[in-house]
């Protein structure tokens, strides 16, 4: 049996080619029923734009074609691409849009990958006050999701949770 080993140099190269070939996947958030723009962030002339969300075609448009949608966004007016930018616009956001989307641009690779999490409206919370001789306890309950995350401010500082102990003075 013969085992290869990699130089670690030629790890870190492939590495560095993968970050700088845009590896980062960027988190955009959305809110149901409401629309969210996924853009590339390409600059130069375009002539190609393709959308995938996975492995599937969202939205296509060649210069010599023109604009084919497809999934989701193949019903009327639930999809906008720009042609120019390349920026898709998602309409009427449903929780089953949540996923992986990429952007090919001019025929090569993935330019951009987006991770799209859709939200739902925030509940109205609901404050409690507990208090004692030298302290109050402050806490917040909402709906939670799995996106849900409490935070208090007091004088420019942030404190992480949703409960905040005050002293009186």
């Amino acid at each position: 049996m013969t085992v290869t080993r990699v130089p670690r140099l030629f790890l870190l190269i492939l590495a560095e080619l993968y970050l700088t070939a845009g590896g980062t996947v960027e988190s955009i958030y959305g809110l149901i029923g409401k629309e969210v723009q996924l853009n590339p962030k390409v600059t130069g002339a375009l002539s190609s734009i393709t959308w995938k969300k996975e492995k599937d075609k969202v939205a296509e448009w060649d210069r010599s074609l023109g604009h084919d949608y497809y999934g989701r966004c193949s019903t009327e007016n639930q999809c906008e691409l720009n042609h120019s930018t390349g920026v898709l616009v998602m309409k009427g956001l449903k929780r089953e849009d949540e996923g992986l989307y990429s952007a090919e641009i001019n025929n090569k690779g993935p330019a951009k990958e987006s991770q799209l999490i859709v939200l739902e409206p925030v509940s109205k919370p609901n404050m409690t006050t507990s208090c004692s001789e030298t302290q109050c306890i402050l806490t917040c309950v909402g709906e939670e999701t799995k996106h849900t995350k409490y935070s208090w401010k007091e004088n420019g500082k942030t404190t992480p949770g949703n409960t905040l102990t005050v002293q009186k003075k």
